[in-house]
């Protein structure tokens, strides 16, 4: 008896739908959560956006990145799993974003130099850097100082940041 081709790779489609990585123990449900970082009127792309549980409740970790609008796109981690959407909760916003420093190089161009230049090299980068004004205001940045929050229920939740209203 033959069994055609496309019966057999029917089998193994449907035998593979469960088939993919499983969520640890304790994972918990997500749900959708906005949140939108914007600067003198205008998004702020590549910020590190970290939700912190005010009532930690398991051993995951939730953040992201803001996209060229502004928008972080949030994803809930544990271990090597992680899946987009934020559980449950009430969080404190912690924000970051490295200062954009002239001249500086690609990791591995700084690798590839002799170390006494690499040494310089550091030196000036961090002397040009702590004469920079940061980004994002350093209340915003210390999660036991930052005043941002946000409220993520079983319909999601939204917060929009304007960082000038903390800037001195």
């Amino acid at each position: 008896m033959r069994i055609p081709i496309t019966a057999i790779t029917f089998v193994f489609f449907v035998l593979c739908l469960g088939c993919g990585p499983k969520a640890p123990a304790g994972f918990p449900k997500l749900y959708n959560c906005k949140i939108v970082v914007t600067k003198e009127g205008k998004p702020l792309s590549d910020a590190t956006v970290m939700l912190l549980p005010e009532s930690p409740t398991g051993a995951h970790a939730t953040g992201g990145k803001t996209n060229s609008s502004g928008i972080a796109a949030l994803r809930t981690t544990q271990g090597n799993y992680g899946k987009p959407g934020v559980p449950v909760g009430q969080y404190k916003i912690v924000l970051n974003k490295p200062v954009d420093i002239e001249g500086k190089l690609s990791d591995e161009e700084v690798n590839k130099m002799p170390t006494h230049e690499r040494l310089q090299y550091s030196a000036e980068m961090a002397r040009k850097a702590s004469a920079m004004t940061p980004v994002i205001p350093f209340e915003l940045t210390d999660a036991k100082r930052t005043p941002l929050t946000v409220e993520v229920t079983s319909a999601g939740g939204e917060a929009t940041i304007n960082i000038d209203e903390y800037s001195k």
